[in-house]
């Protein structure tokens, strides 16, 4: 089991991105964090600087440090995020959470990975609603949804 990462991201308000070079196309990338977190395992090996993401194409590219003469254009649609930092996520607070679990969410038509969280009060995170009479966790989660 993995601690999961927060990481701080800066988005690039331009479609011309100077001293970048795209390197890796990954198709069927479903949703931005997918492609952050596949920028986030080869960073460590200066193998990404940022990605170009496009949630309508689905696509993620690698962007890596070009030269000076580098820059990309981006297509509608796609946005320039560069991985700032990043650290891992309520570590103390996590340490004694059980196996996330994996629970089929049919009005989604989704598989969600759930982790339940032992302590009772989290950081940065407050009650927004309270919703009574709930019966199953799959009647919170359709709440939540």
């Amino acid at each position: 089991f993995q601690f999961k990462e927060i990481c701080t991201v800066q988005h690039s308000v331009s479609n011309v991105i100077p001293w970048i070079n795209l390197v890796q196309q990954y198709a069927n990338i479903s949703f931005l964090n997918d492609c952050i977190s596949i920028c986030r395992v080869i960073r460590n090996f200066g193998l990404c600087l940022g990605v170009a993401y496009s949630k309508e194409s689905k696509v993620c590219f690698i962007g890596v440090l070009g030269n000076n003469d580098d820059e990309v254009y981006l297509n509608e649609g796609y946005h320039f995020l560069t991985l700032k930092d990043c650290s891992k996520d309520r570590e103390n607070e996590r340490a004694d959470n059980d196996q996330p679990e994996l629970h089929v969410l049919p009005f989604l038509d989704e598989v969600c990975q759930l982790e339940f969280y032992k302590p009772l009060f989290l950081t940065g995170w407050s009650v927004i609603i309270e919703i009574r009479n709930i019966a199953t966790l799959q009647e919170c989660l359709t709440n939540c949804a």
